[in-house]
C-alpha cells in the first residue's frame, strides 16, 4: 500500500478516535496480516468505522475490475443502493471516454506498477447525470488476493464551479479583448500592468506591459498624462479628457476616462484607463463645421429673407437679408416674436398663417404685404413649412420671403405701357387720318386758289384774296411738316438746340403782337390776349427759337379751346431764381383723367368739327420733349369748364440789361428796319431764290452783294468785310461746306446763315458741327429771316 494513502487514512482514525460509536464485528478482512503489518487492532477497528460510515468520501475495492467493497458514499454519490452497486462491474459506472484510462492504470496497479495514482474521471449517477470525482488508488490484498482500492471524492460542485468561473472568464477576456475601447491598467508607479488587443494594436507592439508611461507616449502627451495620473492619486477622483495623441507621427483624436482602483480598505492600488477612438467623430464634427459655417455663409448670401421659427413663434435662426429688412442686428431678432417687429394689425395676420401651418402641416405658399421701418408697405411671397423632431413631433416651422414689389410696379407698368401702346395704336390710326385731313385741306386750298388765279380777268383785289390764301395755306402745311420733322427728330435724338443770351422782351412782345392779330384772323375777336409786364428787361440765356416753339404751341393750344375769356402768357421768377413761364386760359379745361395722356403723341383731348386752328396733335408732345432737351419741365392745372394753365422751368442764370426794346418784326410790329449801314453776302447760285432774298431784304435798306459759286465767294469775302453771310450749300465750282471751312480756318468771325433745302436732322447737325450759326431749311420763312438777322445785328453775338 502506498505510503501517502496509508497516512492519510491514520489522519482520519485519529480524528475518529474519541467518537463512541459501537463498531461492527464485521472487522475480519481488516484483520488480514497485510493490514496487520501497518495498523493495530484498534486502528483497524476504527478504519472499518471509516470505510463505513463516516467518510465523505466513497471507498471501493476492486477486484477483477468488480466492486467487491464499497462504503455507503459511493452509492451516495451515484444514486444507487450499496447492494446495486456491490458485485457489479465497476466500468458500468464509468462515463464511456473516461472507460480507457481507469482499466489502463487499474492494470498497472495490480500488476504492480506505479501509475499516477490520483486523477479525475466522470462517473455515470443512475438518472444518467455526470459526476466529478477525484480518484485516488493503491495496490491491496483483499481477501488474500490483489485488489485495488480506491477512494473517490465528489468534486462535482467544484468542478461546476471551475467551469463557470472558467466560462466568466472566457467571456470576460472576450469582451475585454473585443473592446473597441483602449483599456490600460497603470499601478502606483504608473507601470502598466495589463492592456486589451485594441491597446496592443495601437501601439502596434506586444511588449508594452511592464512599461511606464513615459516609455509608452510621446513627451508632450506623456507629461499630460503623468500630471492626470499624479492629480487623480491625490484627488482619487474620475476624469474625463479629450486629446489629441501622435502615435507612429499619425495623429489621433482620444476620449479618455480615468478612473482610480481601490482596494478592500480603499486605499488606491492603480488606474484605469478607458479611451475611445474619437478621431472620425472629430474629422466629421470639423467637417460639419465647416458645412454649418458654408450653410450659413450661404444662407447669408441669399438676398431673400430666411427664418427659422420654434413652436412658440420665437425667431431662433434668421439671415442678415432678414436682419436687414427689420432693420435690426441678428441678436436682436434671435428670441423675439414678430409681435416684436411689426404693428399688431400685420403680426395678427402673420400668426394666424403661422397657426394654420402648425394645424395643417402642409406647405405654405402666399401673398401678403408688411410695414417695413420705413413705413412703407412691400408685397412679398412666403414660403413655409413646419420642421419634425426625431418622433415626429412638430419643433417649428422654416420660412423664405421673396419681396415682389417691384416685380408688382413692373407688372402695373407693363399693364400701363400696354394700355399705353394699345392708346398709342388707336391714336396713330387717328392721327393718320388726320394726317389725310391736314395735309389735303391746304394743299386743296393751294391747288384751287392757285387755278383761280389763271383767269386773267380776276380782278385786283380779288387776286391778292386769293394770294392770301395760298399764302396761309402755305404756312399751314409748313408747319406741319416742320411738327413731323421735329418729331422724327426728337425721336432719333438728333434734334439740335442753340443757345444764346437774348431779352425775353423782345420775343414776348412779338408773339403778343402776332396773336393780337390773329384772333381776330380766326374769328375770336372775343377773346382778351394778355402779355404779363410784371418783369422787364430780363435775359436769359436759351434756343430762344426753341422757346418760341413751345409758346406758340401753348397759345395755339389754348387758342383752340377757348371760345370766350382771356389767355394770359408771360412768366415768373420763383424762389430758385428760375424762369417759370406759363399760359393761361379760361378754355373748357381738361379732366384729370386726361391730364396724364395730354403729353402724348397724336394724342387729342378731342376730335371736334368746330377746331378753328388745325392740328396734329404733336404740339404738346413737342413742346414737352424740347423743354425736358433744355432741362426745364412742364405741368399744368386745369378744371373743365373754369380753364387750363400750362407752366414750364427753363434753368437759365438771370441776366438783367440796360436796353430798350429792340424794334421787331416788321411784318409783326408794323415798323421798317433801317439797316442801311450794314451788308450782307448771299451766296446762291439760283436765280429765283436770290431775287426772292433779293426782294425780301429790299425794304431794310440793307446793303446787298452776291456771289453765285463757292470760288467767286471766297474772292469777295477775301476783299469785303460783310456783317452777315448767307450760304447755300449746293454750289458750284466749290460747295458751302468747303466755303465755311475756308470762313473759320480764316478766323474771320462773320455770321453765317447756311440755307438749304434739306431738312432732315442730319444735314442740320453737319452744318452745326462745320461752324455756321445758324441753320434755314428751304423754303425759307422770311419772318424767321428778319428774326434772325435782327438778332444779330441788334445784340451782342454770343455764340453757344
Amino acid at each position: 500500500m502506498q505510503k501517502d494513502l496509508i497516512e492519510s487514512l491514520k489522519e482520519k482514525i485519529k480524528k475518529l478516535e474519541n467518537e463512541n460509536s459501537e463498531l461492527k464485528n464485521e472487522i475480519q478482512n481488516f484483520s488480514t496480516p497485510a493490514y496487520k503489518q501497518y495498523f493495530n487492532d484498534k486502528e483497524i477497528e476504527v478504519l472499518y468505522k471509516l470505510f463505513s460510515t463516516k467518510t465523505i468520501e466513497g471507498i471501493v475495492v476492486l477486484q477483477d475490475y468488480k466492486v467487491v467493497y464499497t462504503n455507503y458514499k459511493l452509492p451516495e454519490i451515484l444514486g444507487f443502493t450499496r447492494e446495486e452497486v456491490i458485485n457489479s462491474d465497476f466500468a458500468s459506472v464509468i462515463y464511456v471516454e473516461d472507460i480507457p484510462i481507469v482499466q489502463e492504470r487499474y492494470e498497472k496497479r495490480i500488476t504492480g506498477e506505479n501509475p499516477i495514482n490520483q486523477y479525475y474521471i466522470r462517473l455515470v449517477h443512475k438518472n444518467s447525470s455526470l459526476k466529478w470525482v477525484l480518484l485516488r488508488s493503491s495496490y491491496i490484498l483483499w481477501n488474500e488476493k490483489p485488489a485495488v482500492l480506491a477512494i473517490l471524492t465528489d468534486i462535482t460542485d467544484q468542478k461546476e464551479t471551475e467551469d463557470k468561473l472558467h466560462e466568466i472568464d472566457s467571456r470576460y477576456k472576450m469582451l475585454y479583448n473585443s473592446l473597441t475601447d483602449i483599456l490600460m491598467y497603470f499601478d502606483t508607479q504608473k507601470i502598466l500592468l495589463s492592456a486589451n488587443e485594441q491597446a496592443l494594436i495601437f501601439f502596434q507592439k506586444t511588449d508594452v506591459l511592464g512599461k511606464n508611461i513615459s516609455e509608452l507616449f510621446s513627451p508632450d502627451f506623456a507629461k499630460k498624462l503623468n500630471e492626470r495620473v499624479d492629480s487623480i492619486f491625490i484627488n482619487q477622483k474620475c476624469f474625463e479628457q479629450e486629446d489629441q495623441v501622435s502615435i507612429h507621427s499619425k495623429a489621433y483624436w482620444f476620449s479618455s476616462t480615468y478612473n482610480p482602483i481601490f482596494d478592500k480598505n480603499k486605499n488606491i492600488i492603480g488606474i484605469q484607463i478607458i479611451a475611445r477612438n474619437i478621431t472620425k467623430r472629430k474629422i466629421a464634427e470639423k467637417q460639419l463645421e465647416k458645412n454649418y459655417q458654408f450653410l450659413n455663409t450661404l444662407i447669408d448670401t441669399i438676398p431673400f429673407p430666411i427664418f427659422k421659427k420654434d413652436i412658440e413663434g420665437k425667431y431662433v435662426m434668421c439671415n442678415e437679408a432678414l436682419a436687414k429688412f427689420f432693420n435690426k442686428p441678428i441678436n436682436e431678432i434671435i428670441g423675439k416674436t414678430i409681435y416684436d417687429l411689426v404693428e399688431k394689425e400685420y403680426a395678427d395676420r402673420y400668426n394666424l398663417k403661422d397657426l394654420e401651418i402648425s394645424k395643417s402641416q402642409k406647405k405654405q405658399f402666399y401673398e401678403e404685404t408688411i410695414k417695413t421701418y420705413k413705413n412703407e408697405i412691400r408685397n412679398i411671397l412666403f414660403y413655409k413649412s413646419v420642421i419634425c423632431d426625431e418622433n415626429g413631433e412638430i419643433d417649428g416651422l422654416i420660412g423664405v420671403m421673396v419681396d415682389i414689389t417691384n416685380q408688382k410696379d413692373s407688372e402695373k407698368e407693363l399693364v400701363m405701357s400696354k394700355n399705353k401702346a394699345e392708346e398709342s395704336d388707336k391714336l396713330k390710326s387717328s392721327f393718320l387720318a388726320n394726317m389725310s385731313h391736314e395735309i389735303r385741306t391746304p394743299m386743296n386750298g393751294i391747288i384751287g386758289f392757285a387755278e383761280l388765279l389763271k383767269d386773267e380777268y380776276i380782278q385786283h383785289d380779288t387776286r391778292k384774296e386769293y394770294l392770301s390764301y395760298i399764302n396761309s395755306c402755305s404756312e399751314n402745311l409748313l408747319n406741319l411738316i416742320d411738327e413731323i420733322i421735329d418729331i422724327s427728330k426728337i425721336e432719333a435724338g438728333q434734334i439740335t438746340i442753340t443757345k444764346l443770351d437774348f431779352v425775353l422782351d423782345n420775343l414776348l412782345n412779338e408773339l403778343y403782337l402776332f396773336y393780337s392779330e390773329e384772333k381776330n384772323k380766326i374769328g375770336k375777336n372775343n377773346i382778351n390776349i394778355t402779355l404779363n409786364k410784371a418783369f422787364t428787361n430780363k435775359a436769359i440765356y436759351t434756343d430762344p427759337n426753341r422757346l418760341k416753339q413751345v409758346l406758340i404751341n401753348l397759345i395755339n393750344n389754348s387758342l383752340k379751346f377757348t371760345e370766350q375769356g382771356s389767355i394770359e402768357f408771360g412768366y415768373e421768377i420763383n424762389n430758385e431764381n428760375q424762369f417759370v413761364f406759363y399760359v393761361k386760359d379760361t378754355g373748357k379745361g381738361i379732366s384729370e383723367e386726361k391730364q396724364e395722356l395730354i403729353f402724348n403723341r397724336f394724342y387729342q383731348v378731342e376730335n371736334t368739327s368746330k377746331q378753328t386752328i388745325k392740328g396734329a396733335g404733336l404740339g404738346l408732345s413737342i413742346s414737352k420733349s424740347l423743354i425736358e432737351i433744355l432741362g426745364g419741365k412742364i405741368w399744368l392745372t386745369s378744371q373743365q369748364g373754369i380753364g387750363t394753365t400750362f407752366y414750364f422751368t427753363i434753368p437759365s442764370k438771370l441776366i438783367e440789361v440796360q436796353q430798350k426794346i429792340n424794334p421787331s418784326l416788321a411784318k409783326s410790329i408794323g415798323l421798317s428796319f433801317d439797316w442801311s449801314k450794314n451788308k450782307v453776302l448771299i451766296v446762291e447760285d439760283d436765280d429765283i431764290n436770290f431775287i426772292l432774298l433779293n426782294e425780301a431784304l429790299k425794304k431794310t435798306k440793307v446793303k446787298i452783294e452776291r456771289a453765285a459759286d463757292g470760288v467767286q465767294a471766297i474772292d469777295l469775302i477775301n476783299k469785303n468785310s460783310y456783317d452777315i453771310i448767307i450760304l447755300d450749300i449746293q454750289l458750284p465750282l466749290l460747295d458751302g461746306f468747303a466755303v465755311l471751312e475756308y470762313i473759320k480756318t480764316s478766323k474771320n468771325i462773320t455770321p453765317v446763315f447756311i440755307q438749304t433745302a434739306y431738312a432732315m436732322a442730319d444735314e442740320k447737325n453737319k452744318c452745326i458741327a462745320a461752324g455756321c450759326n445758324e441753320y434755314l431749311s428751304k423754303p425759307i420763312k422770311i419772318n424767321k429771316l428778319y428774326e434772325l438777322m435782327n438778332l444779330y445785328l441788334n445784340q451782342k453775338y454770343i455764340k453757344s
